[in-house]
């Protein structure tokens, strides 16, 4: 096997591999990288393994890197960021609706910033990257879970469409607004997890928690069946219904959809985390700094978690939310993320070179006392690759465990 020194990546030593267009050499205890396919090599049809976790995460808590890091975002980065460069036209992407062009290199514009947190969609780790984003862009209320007071600012915090919707109608600058949806069974398990069995219904009201909490699976697992099919929420269209603007319960996607009722640009998905965050960066024509991200810190399930559910108990599930709405909802939302891949040339190989650089920054910066400040020094040394004219360096996907390792972990 030969190499070229004109194309080739060097990997830090921990990684034990080195990168070229012509080959992959690996030492015998790393395999940071998984062989590619020739489909990889010459980037044919969509990547399709971006899903490969189908949604069964860690749990993590709201939590994020900002809470020991936060108060040093805005001094520890500078003013000045390139972006991607977006090599689309002004009328290149639409919004999720298709109701609205998004402007091309939209970001350097400073719209305000607007996500709609989905609680347990991956939403801590996308709350992160939109207060990051905010910040690098000069955009106020980065620390604030106040709503915008003074624009162009960013709202990141919980809150659903129907109860934003008059304070995001009197915005008097543009705005991009999103969300991030998952498998709704995945999502409700994940729900249970966090806000009964660890915060046992301290969080939220329309359900209590028995005085002796289950310790046993099988206990604990019907204890899930009793809070999936009494609780609310969860609703069965929770995130059709916290995403939508009038927060219907009742509607159907297609009603919503048809009546222009989800007014948002974007819709990301949790399984499809880093596919989402760079299609919404050649949307808003973001650097590589904006897009960088720690995730945000797992708690283990206590009782084994979606991995260890019984299949009695999964299918049980199921079967409870065979009619949601959310099923709809995230076919759609998948659907749309690829026709805008396929609008974004290169495109496979731009997400594994962002994934490689994420890798590389999380194992620097996630134990750092400054996390924003480590991310955006290490982005200040990359030079991206993919997005050259004449760009030729290969770059192959992750390996199956690193990939997880910089996914969110069910935040």
């Amino acid at each position: 096997m030969s190499s070229s020194k004109e194309s080739m990546v060097n990997i830090p030593a921990q990684y034990g591999a080195v990168i070229s267009s012509n080959t992959i050499e690996e030492n015998e205890s790393t395999n940071f990288f998984a062989r590619p396919s020739l489909d990889q090599m010459t980037f044919k049809g969509k990547r399709t393994s971006a899903a490969l976790l189908g949604g069964v995460l860690a749990v993590s808590g709201c939590a994020a890197w900002f809470g020991h890091a936060g108060t040093h975002l805005q001094q520890s980065v500078g003013s000045s960021y390139s972006s991607l460069g977006s090599t689309t036209s002004s009328s290149g992407f639409t919004s999720f609706s298709g109701q609205r062009a998004i402007p091309a290199n939209f970001i350097a514009t400073k719209p305000n910033l607007v996500y709609l947190k989905v609680p347990k969609t991956g939403s801590s780790t996308m709350s992160d990257i939109a207060r990051r984003m905010a910040s690098q862009h000069g955009l106020s209320n980065v620390d604030s879970m106040d709503w915008i007071a003074s624009e162009p600012g960013v709202w990141w915090w919980h809150a659903p469409y129907h109860e934003l919707r008059e304070h995001i109608e009197s915005l008097t600058r543009p705005y991009f607004a999103w969300a991030t949806i998952r498998d709704p069974v995945e999502r409700v398990i994940s729900h249970f997890q966090y806000f009964v069995m660890l915060n046992k219904c301290t969080l939220q009201t329309g359900y209590t928690c028995p005085e002796q909490m289950p310790t046993q699976t099988d206990d604990i697992e019907k204890l899930l069946l009793d809070y999936v099919e009494r609780a609310q929420p969860p609703r069965l269209n929770y995130q059709l219904e916290y995403t939508s603007v009038d927060g219907d319960p009742n509607a159907t996607f297609r009603e919503l959809q048809d009546n222009k009722k989800i007014n948002l640009d974007f819709v990301g998905v949790t399984e499809r985390f880093t596919e989402s965050v760079l299609v919404m960066g050649e949307m808003l024509g973001l650097s590589l700094s904006d897009m960088l991200y720690v995730p945000v810190n797992s708690q283990d399930y206590g009782w084994g978690g979606p991995k260890e559910l019984s299949i009695t108990t999964h299918n049980k599930l199921t079967e409870l939310f065979k009619t949601s709405q959310d099923w709809k909802y995230l076919e759609a939302a998948n659907r749309r993320l690829d026709g805008y891949i396929l609008k974004i040339d290169n495109f496979s190989n731009k997400l594994h070179e962002y994934e490689y650089h994420l890798k590389i920054a999380q194992s620097r910066c996630a134990g750092d006392d400054n996390v924003p400040q480590c991310l955006t020094v290490y982005a200040n040394t990359v030079t991206l690759q993919s997005w050259m004219p004449d760009a030729s360096m290969f770059f192959p996907a992750l390996d199956h465990e690193s990939m997880f390792s910089i996914l969110p972990r069910d935040d």
